[in-house]
């Protein structure tokens, strides 16, 4: 019955976890790699959404750095956390998809060189934790700007302090991604890949990948939604007291305070609709983009994991550099403003 089964079963799905996690590639496939067994279809399936995903996120992150740097009412201190996200978002556009690409193509020679071929996995790692580390900062920083007083926010957002929340953010980041330079984990060539990853039949590896997963996409998903929910509930009281002095305008004499309180009412109204808005949008989409990259590590000794399964766990984290632009640039009304600008010339 098992063996009969299998006959269903495409070859290309047939690899064992061994021959999954082996670092060795034999005389039968030193020209050749598990790519070649996918279905043609798939492989265009895949190299097309890379294609689609580094243009679009190449543009979208120039625009946002450019508009920046154009537009004279963007060019402030707290939007230097966009520009960093956006330049580490162009690196995985233009140096980490295009080494996909490569892995991803018929007849795909193996990595010559280990060292080149683990540069391009630190590359990743440090990119995507950058990217992750900067959305720590920003929603800490829309957090401070609704709900402290103004000196606080002042007081962090300098140039001063945005200065070294991004030193910190590079440093932490390319500290944790070279541990296994120094013991912590070890960087081997994967013949199913056709590139480096984590060795994550190592013990002391596969903790390595889960450190950096628990640090950077567990904690995340924890740390930004409960920013954008404790910004909700501040806006939501102050709504509240704006109603409160609304009714008491009311019954007095003064209509122009009555006006005042229905501006600032119908203000934070928006507001809370907006911050709402972008919470949702910013955690649905980090989950969606993250979420199959920690199942697909979490099951590394599972049978379940495969060379199609990474690959589509991998486009997942990389479509995370592209949903950027749009998430954090895209939504805010200066900013669509100024890529007009930018896209006119103007």
């Amino acid at each position: 019955m098992a063996e009969n089964a299998t006959k269903f079963v495409p070859e290309w799905l047939k690899l064992t976890t061994q021959q999954y996690m082996s670092t060795e590639v034999s005389s039968d496939h030193k020209n050749t790699s598990v790519t070649d067994n996918f279905p043609p279809p798939l492989l265009i399936s895949f190299e097309i959404a890379l294609v689609v995903m580094m243009v679009s996120g190449t543009i979208g992150n120039v625009l946002v750095i450019t508009a920046i740097c154009k537009t004279k009412k963007l060019r402030i201190w707290p939007n230097a956390l966009l520009v960093n996200m956006a330049l580490a978002d162009l690196g995985v556009c233009i140096m980490v998809i295009p080494t996909m690409l490569r892995r991803n193509l018929p007849n795909a020679v193996p990595h010559v060189s280990l060292f080149w071929c683990r540069t391009a996995f630190y590359l990743n790692i440090i990119f995507c934790g950058v990217s992750l580390g900067t959305l720590y900062c920003i929603s800490f920083t829309r957090y401070v700007l609704i709900t402290k007083p103004k000196h606080v926010y002042l007081k962090y957002c300098t140039q001063t302090g945005t200065i070294l929340i991004l030193v910190w953010v590079w440093t932490s980041t390319t500290s944790l991604t070279f541990l296994p330079l120094l013991g912590f984990g070890t960087i081997e060539y994967f013949y199913a890949l056709n590139g480096c990853h984590i060795k994550e039949d190592d013990s002391l590896s596969w903790w390595y990948m889960t450190l950096l997963l628990l640090l950077g996409v567990l904690s995340c998903v924890v740390i930004i939604p409960s920013a954008y929910i404790l910004i909700f509930i501040r806006i939501h009281k102050s709504r509240k007291r704006v109603q409160d002095t609304k009714e008491y305008s009311h019954q007095g004499s003064d209509g122009g305070r009555n006006r005042i309180s229905k501006r600032r009412e119908q203000y934070l109204s928006k507001e809370e609709l907006a911050v709402t808005r972008m919470m949702v949008i910013a955690c649905v989409a980090f989950t969606i983009c993250w979420l199959p990259f920690t199942l697909n590590h979490l099951l590394s000794y599972s049978s379940l994991k495969g060379p199609l399964a990474s690959r589509v766990a991998s486009l997942f984290a990389v479509a995370h550099s592209v949903c950027n632009p749009i998430i954090y640039a895209g939504m805010n009304p200066i900013f669509r403003e100024a890529f007009r600008n930018v896209l006119s010339c103007k």
